[in-house]
């Protein structure tokens, strides 16, 4: 016996897909009911349902506010869909306004269709139609490309796709560990890998020389062929390796301390480092590079890492770019965190707390596994 879902449809668009994909729930067909504001936001829920080979296909909705001619759509759905003797039919009522939810429901239980909620704080299926049905665990398998999809954006790239090497997790590890012995010294490197640019090619002054901190870092570079110094100019073997010491090494590793708690975690689906994200808003592409993300409980993390320091103002501006981007693509339930071994001041500490950003610093990052596994548990 088949189960199709019908499906109410607003902005809320992740509760419509996902007990769609969950294997455990009975789902062989989606029909998504809306008016025609939402039809390319329907389309494009129907093209990623067809993909895991699912039947879909969209019912326009009357643009009205009168509840009669509403009803009467809902009506020509159910009896069409309940009267094909084909399967169960299961109503979604997560999601659509309220005219539309409570002309759906009624309906529905005329039908003695179940009729469900997604709960998102406890990723379950809340019944409202048998009352005495308990609740649903939803398995998370929705994967980024599909999520940015939801939100019309693309996942158009990503950096470290297989992994971050085993000698660059263990340099990140090695200077995350030691991050207060080393901050003077990653602050020297950070400067001398911005002033390099293009050119790949940094003189060197007598303070960095003298540097015994600094010097072993390069020591430790050399051995990784990213960089080499010649005549007291210190070369970068390239612009990824120009990149790594110009901060980009926390990143990496953030991204690997991430993918290290997956067995921890079981509820990161999916994870990227360098995602690179494009949205088309009114005719023009806009694209946006997250340094690390991460999709659990089908909750969007964004994770920001700055090696720079920042003034009370430029703190700020980074907190609420952060909080924008978190806005944008994460909906409602995303999240957002900065890693930074800078101290951040309290102003800035206290603007993070009232945008529910999380800020991992210099006393978290040598146990941020810890605290990231944490964090991420409580999505």
């Amino acid at each position: 016996m088949t189960t199709t879902h019908v499906c109410l449809l607003n902005d809320s668009v992740t509760s419509v897909l996902t007990p769609v994909i969950d294997p455990s729930i009975p789902s062989d067909a989606l029909i998504i009911a809306g008016t025609s504001d939402y039809e390319s936001h329907a389309q494009q829920l129907i093209r990623l349902a067809k993909t895991r080979g699912f039947k879909a296909s969209y019912f326009c909705l009357p643009d009205t506010a009168k509840t009669a001619q509403i009803k009467d759509a809902f009506l020509e759905l159910f009896s069409r869909v309940c009267e094909s003797g084909e399967g169960e039919v299961w109503l979604n009522a997560s999601a659509g306004d309220r005219y539309h939810v409570l002309a759906a429901f009624e309906v529905a239980r005329a039908y003695d269709c179940p009729v469900f909620v997604v709960e998102p704080a406890q990723d379950e299926l809340y019944w409202l139609h048998p009352e005495d049905r308990a609740p649903t665990p939803i398995d998370d398998r929705l994967k980024l490309h599909e999520y940015f999809t939801l939100f019309d954006a693309t996942l158009t790239g990503q950096e470290n796709t297989q992994g971050v090497s085993k000698p660059v997790r263990e340099l990140g590890e090695s200077w995350a560990k030691d991050i207060e012995e080393c901050a003077h010294a990653l602050r020297a490197l950070n400067y001398l890998a911005s002033e390099a640019g293009e050119s790949l090619r940094v003189p060197m002054e007598q303070q960095h020389r003298d540097d015994t901190t600094l010097t072993s870092m390069l020591w430790e570079l050399e051995a990784l062929d990213y960089v080499r110094i010649d005549n007291n100019t210190l070369i970068f073997s390239n612009e990824k390796a120009r990149f790594f010491c110009n901060g980009g090494w926390l990143e990496e590793h953030t991204y690997a301390v991430l993918n290290g708690v997956t067995t921890q975690v079981k509820s990161i689906q999916d994870a990227a480092h360098g995602a690179q994200i494009t949205r088309k808003i009114n005719g023009k592409t806009l694209s946006n590079e997250l340094d690390v993300i991460a999709l659990a409980n089908n909750k969007l993390h964004i994770i920001e890492c700055k090696t720079q320091y920042m003034e009370a103002l430029s703190s700020t501006n980074t907190l609420y770019k952060l909080d924008s981007l978190n806005e944008l693509l994460g909906g409602l339930e995303g999240r957002a965190a900065l890693v930074t071994y800078f101290d951040v001041t309290p102003s800035a500490r206290l603007r993070a707390t009232e945008l529910g950003i999380r800020i991992f610093g210099s006393q978290e990052i040598p146990q941020l596994k810890h605290h990231l596994a944490n964090w991420l548990e409580q999505a």
